[in-house]
């Protein structure tokens, strides 16, 4: 009997491992989990609306579940069934993770639960990592340490890291800050880890750093429903502000020598950053200049572009041109959700981006800005380098550097780069290091 309604479900295969699965458990949670992701296999939507609590059954119609479904089948091919699933706990949250394949990349289907066992959120997520992070050349371990820290900001903590030398003392320090999206500390991309290259390679250098998981990655739901209110205050700027106040009192450090190192949204908040802390240098790596709603879009067209352009993606562009088209215009009497907006944030989001002039605030600043750009950067465009250029270029406290044949996360190749690329095994540029570090010392 068991046998046939797992059957009837087309439920998943469901491997139970003590190493994968948190101390957390409940078999109803994961029950409602198989059946909705075996109700949504078979589009039945009506069927997977009925594990939702009242909240997200409000929000979600059978029209935009199925509209959901379908996206995640065009970007990642067709679905070929799940072969794990566990459970984690985040705070008071329930999670369930499902390991879904489909036919051109694995995806997770990460599902919050409410206390009454409904699902109260669902989102897909990618998959879990199988490649191994290798150390870059350039780098000895047995030069270096690392010491776990917490950045604290009232009920908010997120774990962090400290690199420094083994060698040396008065250290100074850079407190890195990821971009755009739910960050981990490394800023991972599949085997790559962005910031750890960068953390390992100042250290080897003789520079001491700080970095820090982002909250929507510590606490997905804020980042998978972001509620009103939330900003790229709280996104980024606010946590970057903390992790410099935890910076400056760690052992052996050069508080008259400390520098932000934003990359790409994270460059772009530096400037509100460096106005709140008074830092002496700061680090613009691939610093968008443009409002970041273009930015956004310009992205999306490149790489929509890649490899022709079907009628259906003249209808998803269409669509997000006229999510662009309402970020520009959103007040505070919009009735706009996520969803309806770019990067599917809020409208309170948007409203901060909108009066945040980054440019302007960095013209009034003191501070010595160190940028650096990239020719195979799809990202950000030499557009946004002119603007920078054109209202810094004057003052005498801002350098420029362009590298020809690295891409937006300063990793060499001599082809266009590609999404796809950012998931091929490299490391950061060890040139674009000693760079940044000679930057360093001389503030």
């Amino acid at each position: 009997m068991m046998l046939l309604k797992r059957s009837m479900w087309v439920l998943c295969f469901v491997i139970i491992s003590h190493t994968l699965q948190a101390q957390y458990s409940d078999s109803t949670k994961m029950f409602v989990a198989q059946k909705f992701l075996g109700s949504l296999a078979k589009q039945d939507f009506p069927n997977c609306l009925r594990q939702f609590n009242w909240t997200l059954a409000g929000t979600i119609n059978q029209y935009w579940l199925k509209v959901i479904w379908e996206s995640v089948q065009k970007q990642n091919g067709a679905y070929m069934g799940c072969y794990n699933a566990y459970t984690d706990v985040v705070g008071d949250e329930i999670i369930i993770y499902q390991e879904c394949r489909f036919e051109v990349l694995d995806k997770q289907l990460k599902l919050v639960f409410d206390k009454d066992d409904k699902i109260a959120a669902f989102y897909f997520v990618p998959a879990r990592s199988k490649v191994i992070y290798e150390v870059p050349t350039y780098v000895d371990l047995a030069m270096m340490s690392e010491m776990d820290v917490a950045i604290k900001h009232k009920d908010i903590s997120l774990a962090g890291m400290f690199t420094y030398p083994l060698s040396g003392t008065n250290f100074p320090l850079v407190i890195l800050v990821s971009g755009e999206g739910p960050c981990d500390m490394d800023e991972s991309k599949g085997s790559n880890k962005f910031l750890k290259d960068l953390a390992t390679g100042f250290a080897m250098n003789g520079i001491a750093s700080v970095r820090f998981n982002k909250r929507t990655f510590q606490y997905a739901s804020m980042n998978d429903a972001p509620q009103n209110g939330f900003t790229l205050f709280e996104d980024i700027i606010e946590d970057a502000i903390e992790a410099f106040n935890k910076g400056k009192k760690l052992p052996n450090i050069d508080t008259n020598r400390i520098a932000f190192a934003g990359h790409g949204l994270g460059a772009y908040a530096l400037p509100a950053i460096v106005a709140r802390t008074g830092v002496s240098g700061a680090i613009m790596i691939e610093a968008p200049a443009q409002p970041y709603e273009d930015v956004f879009f310009n992205t999306e067209r490149y790489i929509h572009s890649l490899n022709g352009v079907s009628p259906i993606e003249e209808q998803d562009m269409s669509t997000l041109k006229e999510k662009v088209d309402s970020a520009k215009n959103v007040s505070s009497t919009s009735e706009l959700a996520p969803y309806e907006l770019p990067m599917d944030m809020p409208m309170s989001y948007w409203i901060y981006m909108n009066n945040y002039k980054p440019l302007e605030v960095a013209r009034k600043l003191q501070t010595k800005w160190f940028f650096i750009h990239s020719g195979r950067n799809f990202q950000i465009s030499e557009r946004d380098i002119q603007l920078w250029k054109q209202t810094l270029g004057n003052k005498g406290n801002a350098s420029f550097k362009f590298y020809d044949k690295l891409n937006y996360y300063l990793h060499w190749n001599d082809k266009p780069s590609t999404p796809d690329e950012y998931m091929q095994k490299k490391q950061v540029s060890k040139v674009a290091i000693d760079e940044m570090s000679r930057f360093v010392f001389d503030l």
